[in-house]
């Protein structure tokens, strides 16, 4: 079977635009479902955790589930892929057709729209497991030759995504090398080798492999055998994640030059470049790209909670104060920036401001945040207890 590829996918999802968080903005919140009386609801693994049990049986809860742990941790790229896996497996009428690439569902609206979720996964981390796509593959086969009437060794490619999703990294690979090497044009493997590789940690193997991605695309765009440009922003973005993580500062900055000028709009290509300049002591470049990102994007909850906390260390707290209460506005559930915020209050001296802040944190954190709870919480109790200021 010749699944649709993630790099069409991908493509695409770049090309309709980010943020399904924004989209959300002014429309009624998805109803959070309900769970165990004894687990942390402020918790979003508790949301993760309920989706992975419900999405066999019950695709929809999933959804909702996968929905809300990425309110309450938009940081984490999981219940962003999880959401798009269980979205689609909702509609069950299209997903053949999807994956079979016909084009009347592929450019749809809708279909669109639910694949910024594979982006806004990604954005977060390119290295992220994918093991979760294992479940579309079997909904296919379902739906094709029947429930349980298929088996995964009958294409080489569905038993190396088979191998992935075990833990198998190692003949992942092979196997996807092996029909690599019978068939170069099935050059969107090259991405999940490198998923495999990264998997196991041999990153500059992963590198190799995507690379090879981003010369065959070359190729595509000079032959102009496409209809649509495929931008390799995302690609090369995720290059310069894997160079910054096995230490190659200046291959990752050259990767993450190459994803802008690939493509203007690849905002967290700045904030990588911040991130680095941060980690090497240089915080007026990172500042600098910080501001560019939050230029490109300025919805984005965990860039603006990133930038403002770079502000409030580098003391400039009116700034910081100003872009934490822009990550508030655009996730209120993200608990976070609604601390940070409530720190450059309280040093800007607006303490009832600051005080109500701190308990919009406390009521959100998860209790993994006991330290700051308990920050938040003494420093209630010492505003309350300092004299009234006078006008």
């Amino acid at each position: 079977m010749r699944l649709r590829s993630l790099v069409v996918i991908i493509a695409v999802a770049a090309a309709v635009g980010p943020a399904p968080l924004a989209a959300q903005k002014g429309k009624k919140e998805i109803k959070r479902p309900k769970l165990d009386a004894a687990v942390d609801t402020n918790d979003w693994q508790a949301y993760y955790q309920y989706g992975m049990a419900a999405i066999n049986q019950h695709p929809d809860r999933a959804a909702n589930a996968f929905y809300w742990a990425s309110r309450l941790n938009p940081a984490r790229a999981e219940p962003y892929y999880g959401q798009w896996v269980a979205t689609w497996m909702t509609k069950p009428e299209t997903l053949r057709e999807y994956w079979n690439g016909t084009d009347f569902v592929v450019n749809s609206g809708e279909a669109q729209k639910i694949d910024t979720l594979v982006y806004e996964a990604t954005i977060r981390n390119p290295l992220l497991h994918r093991g979760m796509r294992r479940l579309l593959i079997a909904a296919v086969y379902d739906a094709q030759v029947g429930r349980g009437n298929w088996n995964w060794s009958d294409d080489p490619e569905d038993a190396a995504w088979l191998d992935y999703t075990e833990g198998r990294f190692e003949q992942a690979a092979a196997g996807w090398g092996a029909v690599l090497a019978k068939n170069p044009k099935r050059y969107a493997l090259h991405e999940q080798r490198a998923y495999a590789f990264a998997s196991m940690q041999q990153l500059d193997s992963a590198i190799v492999s995507m690379t090879h991605l981003i010369e065959e695309l070359d190729k595509r765009d000079r032959k102009k055998l496409n209809r649509f440009y495929e931008s390799k922003a995302i690609y090369l973005y995720g290059i310069g994640i894997m160079n910054a993580r096995a230490g190659n500062y200046d291959a990752a900055r050259e990767a993450f030059g190459r994803a802008l000028t690939e493509d203007l709009s690849m905002y967290m290509a700045h904030g990588a470049l911040g991130g680095m300049a941060l980690a090497q002591g240089d915080s007026a470049t990172a500042i600098a790209e910080y501001d560019q990102a939050v230029q490109i994007n300025g919805v984005d909850p965990v860039l603006l909670n990133d930038y403002g906390l770079l502000l409030l260390r580098s003391n400039r707290v009116e700034d910081a104060a100003t872009v934490l209460g822009r990550s508030v506005e655009e996730d209120p559930w993200f608990a976070p920036p609604r601390y940070f915020h409530g720190v450059a209050l309280d040093r800007l001296g607006r303490t009832a401001e600051a005080v109500a802040e701190y308990r919009e944190f406390i009521a959100r954190a998860p209790r993994t945040a006991g330290t700051q709870i308990a920050l938040a919480q003494k420093r209630i109790a010492e505003l309350g207890s300092a004299p009234a200021q006078k006008k």
